[in-house]
């Protein structure tokens, strides 16, 4: 994606394009793929070029990812303050994902070459944080519907009853899908089985996640230049999906 520039020179066609994983460079037919310079190349080539508006940006970049920082160890330091258990342990999990975003957003800052490494510690950040926040609302039914001292079997059974408590209901008809088809889907009580299923579509995520981000960065790096565009445009979709498919599953136990 991106404008293209064709040259030809001594009966050569070179074509060069800009797209979001760097410049895609097309000559004789023969296509490679640059990722864009190393840290220190890029630094003298901005400094020489745009030095105000780069330092600018480098500053910003470090007070964004500073007050993340702090704000993530506030929240840490917060939530110790509270009883140690599951629960405590998942909320402090969840301060994976804006951990790993700053983190990823200042090296794309400093290198725009690492941009595939952050695209894959953002993908699996917010997967992670999915999970955990899956397992956070299934803990907070089980402690809000169970008696202390519960066996398992007494857990689940009063997580459903909760979820039933307002009597059926159309439980499929949630966002990002199909919120705005509620009279269309018949109310209905939630079963165990329904629970299984969402919390697979929130697990299948994860999973893809996982195997998709490490394929699309081994397609980039390793396969011919057109090839590993077009399967990695393939995988954002499959991935977007996913991620809206999980959504729905979240909305499923949250409602």
């Amino acid at each position: 994606s991106g404008r293209a520039q064709a040259s030809s020179n001594d009966k050569r066609n070179v074509v060069v394009a800009m797209t979001e994983h760097g410049v895609l460079h097309v000559e004789d037919g023969t296509a490679s793929l640059h990722l864009g310079p190393r840290v220190g190349q890029f630094f003298q080539e901005c400094l020489e070029d745009n030095k105000g508006p780069f330092l600018f940006s480098l500053v910003l970049g470090t007070v964004s990812v500073t007050v993340t920082f702090g704000l993530v160890i506030r929240q840490i330091l917060r939530l110790r303050q509270a009883p140690a258990g599951f629960l405590r342990q998942s909320y402090s999990r969840m301060m994976v994902m804006p951990t790993a975003w700053a983190v990823s957003a200042i090296l794309t800052l400093v290198c725009p070459r690492s941009a595939l490494l952050s695209e894959l510690i953002r993908g699996q950040s917010e997967a992670f944080a999915l999970y955990q926040f899956m397992q956070i609302l299934f803990m907070i039914l089980s402690l809000a519907s169970t008696p202390e001292n519960s066996s398992e079997e007494a857990i689940g059974w009063g997580v459903i009853h909760a979820l039933n408590d307002g009597g059926p209901k159309p439980h499929l008809a949630v966002p990002p899908f199909f919120c705005c088809c509620v009279p269309c889907f018949p109310r209905h009580l939630m079963t165990a089985k329904l629970l299984l299923r969402a919390a697979f579509l929130v697990r299948q995520y994860v999973v893809l996640e996982f195997l998709i981000s490490i394929f699309g960065l081994w397609v980039m790096t390793s396969a011919p230049a057109h090839l590993a565009l077009k399967m990695k445009s393939w995988s954002a979709v499959v991935l977007k999906a996913s991620a809206m498919t999980a959504v729905y599953g979240l909305f499923e136990l949250y409602k």
